[in-house]
């Protein structure tokens, strides 16, 4: 593989290497008799390439061998080991148990879900238990009573006085004068108390 930051010279290996990243026929400095070769040759050139790579890649990621790799996949029918899905969104990942042994291969989610329950089968069985424990007994309600959504400010001290003259039947014309407040701010604190008055009364 090309080096960052350093210059590819056509007539290298890592020029000839380049050409075959970009999946391009190598030109004659990086191939001998480049165009004595036939598009069928140059491709096998370039999937060799391509295999190479993930020889390399596995290798340095897990220590097994392509070759390793392609067996356990087949014998899964070439799908995820513990969901079976065939096409994972993002790819497969070796499986290693928490002694390095190879399990298999996963799909990312079953990969992250069997880490993240501990790696091993103590925390699957607590899940398990869980799920099973929901089967038996229902799921819980998800609210327990009318629940108000709109947020009102706390009535003030004195609209609270106001209010208990209304319960106390007082008119609007008496709150005026004990409060002190214009007939404006009276009447609506008066539309308020009945407003709320008919949210607190039992239904029927």
């Amino acid at each position: 593989m090309p080096k960052r930051g350093r210059t590819v010279v056509c007539g290298t290996q890592e020029g000839y290497e380049r050409h075959l990243q970009r999946s391009e026929r190598p030109c004659s400095d990086c191939l001998v008799g480049s165009a004595t070769y036939t598009d069928l040759e140059i491709a096998r050139q370039i999937e060799a390439f391509r295999e190479k790579l993930q020889d390399l890649q596995l290798w340095k990621s897990w220590g097994i061998l392509r070759t390793t790799f392609e067996q356990i996949f087949d014998g899964q029918g070439q799908r995820c080991g513990c969901c079976n899905a065939p096409d994972p969104k993002q790819g497969w990942h070796i499986d290693l148990d928490v002694d390095g042994a190879l399990r298999g291969v996963l799909c990312s989610d079953c990969n992250l879900g069997i880490e993240k329950l501990g790696d091993d089968t103590r925390g699957l069985q607590r899940a398990m238990t869980y799920l099973q424990q929901h089967l038996e007994r229902g799921g819980h309600p998800t609210h327990y009573g009318p629940v108000s959504l709109t947020v009102r400010p706390a009535p003030s001290k004195q609209m609270q006085r106001c209010f208990t003259l209304f319960d106390a039947v007082a008119t609007i014309g008496q709150v005026i004068v004990q409060e002190k407040l214009s007939p404006e701010t009276v009447c609506e604190i008066y539309e308020l108390w009945e407003h709320l008055r008919v949210e607190q009364s039992p239904p029927g």
